[in-house]
């Protein structure tokens, strides 16, 4: 019998590999479905990014299990200078995607993007296995989309600052937003929005 006679009923499906079964000589092996099952991401919806005391994203992804963030030896709480570790992996084994797009930097696999958690709508934290779409991780992928805009023209404006009780610890934050949409049809709609810190 050919070689091309000997595996019969191979299919692949998306994310697994389903074998109805084989053949060897005039025997019928049956086999079992192999599935490779992704575990699905923890999602972390606008409302909750908003209502957590955090602005930097390694503080929001901390929360997580399996999630370690080292910052420089004075604690402070400069995204350039922190360091994001999933399941015990180094810093530039992490894939952050903003809005399908790679934003880490290709020579050196670090996270070079510094912008406001307002500005998030969603983020999906995958901390295990990913979808092969993701590329060039092995610790997790961290997929971020922006907020499109409302329905309803609104705006918000945040301020904390240490001046108040006397000294100056250089942690004064301002932020102030604005969406809405542009048209009654809600089609076309904007976001923006101003931080300093």
């Amino acid at each position: 019998q050919s070689r091309s006679g000997l595996l019969k009923n191979l299919a692949y499906k998306c994310g697994a590999i389903l074998i109805a079964g084989f053949s060897i000589g005039n025997a019928q092996v049956p086999v079992n479905e192999l599935h490779w099952d992704f575990s699905p991401p923890i999602f972390i919806g606008k409302n909750q990014i908003r209502s957590l005391p955090y602005r930097a994203l390694e503080d929001i992804l901390s929360l997580q299990n399996s999630v370690v963030v080292m910052r420089d030896r004075d604690g402070l709480y400069s995204a350039s200078e922190s360091e994001l570790h999933v399941r015990g992996g180094r810093d530039y084994e992490n894939g952050f995607y903003l809005n399908g797009i790679s934003v880490v930097d290709p020579i050196t696999g670090i996270y070079t993007a510094n912008f406001s958690t307002r500005a998030l709508n969603s983020i999906e934290f995958y901390s295990g296995g990913f979808p092969a779409k993701y590329g060039n991780a092995n610790s997790s992928i961290i997929n971020m989309s922006t907020v499109t805009g409302g329905d309803k023209i609104s705006g918000f404006a945040e301020v904390s600052s240490d001046r108040e009780i006397g000294s100056d610890f250089g942690k004064n934050h301002y932020l102030a937003g604005i969406e809405g949409a542009f048209t009654k049809s809600k089609n076309l709609t904007f976001f923006g929005l101003v931080e300093r810190t």
